[in-house]
């Protein structure tokens, strides 16, 4: 099965990869892992995705399918994760896997902003 990670991400081994900014792909136990700073993670991410990494060193590494969260929050502050995510996985997965977190996704993207007449 295809995970998220696209080919270029997907194809290293062994590596640390830097991404972005406190944002990087790293090998733990063989198995690619998301890796984000907790300075990232606190200032970006969302309770429920801070919640599924596991803490190592002041990272939060996220493994399969757990990634799918921070793939998706991080990919709209920033362009690279967006651009390097297969998205159909991306959400398969979190429809999958964390399917409340999703609909309480939809549900906030939905309601209209403060001062919004519509």
């Amino acid at each position: 099965m295809r995970d998220e990670l696209s080919a270029p991400l997907g194809s290293f081994l062994g590596r640390i990869v830097h991404i972005d900014n406190g944002i990087y792909l790293a090998e733990t136990s063989g198995v690619p892992r998301f890796a984000v700073h907790e300075s990232v993670a606190s200032a970006e991410l969302s309770d429920t995705a801070r919640k599924s990494g596991e803490r190592v060193k002041g990272y939060l590494y996220y493994g399969f399918p757990e990634r799918a969260l921070p793939i998706y929050e991080l990919s709209r502050t920033h362009p690279i994760v967006y651009g390097l995510a297969d998205w159909e996985q991306v959400l398969k997965n979190l429809r999958e896997h964390f399917p409340d977190y999703l609909d309480a996704q939809n549900d906030a993207e939905s309601e209209p902003e403060y001062g919004d007449d519509d």
